[in-house]
């Protein structure tokens, strides 16, 4: 299995750059927000089949592409159970003051974590 690789910045200089991989369930959440923007049917291998009529992604590509800047790092991660987790990404666009979370709600379905709700909060500047 391929996982892929985050370039990590120290505030002395290193030598070498250091690599971290992504977990699992990040490693989807990536993929789905890259197939949503791509707008490819590869998105509906990554959702819940379940869940998957609620799931609006016209409206989620619209938000997706009104933003400048999307970030994991002001983001929390949450194990709601065993099979269920919820990971939360931050994005924003100060010039149009668009600020939310969106909370990637996710299931363990047959040994590989997939998506079964996004909902989004606004945020305070």
């Amino acid at each position: 299995m391929y996982f892929p690789k985050i370039k990590m910045k120290f505030s002395k200089p290193a030598t070498e750059p250091v690599f971290i991989g992504l977990k699992p369930e990040q490693q989807v959440i990536s993929r789905f927000l890259d197939a949503v923007m791509a707008n490819t049917n590869d998105v509906w291998k990554f959702v819940s089949k379940v869940y998957s009529p609620g799931l609006d992604l016209n409206e989620l590509r619209e938000i997706l592409g009104m933003c400048e800047k999307i970030e994991t790092s002001k983001a929390f991660y949450m194990n709601d159970t065993s099979r269920r987790l919820t990971r939360s990404i931050y994005v924003e666009n100060p010039a149009i003051n668009l600020r939310r979370l969106l909370h990637m709600r996710m299931i363990k379905d047959g040994g590989a974590w997939k998506i079964y709700g996004v909902e989004q909060e606004e945020c305070r500047k």
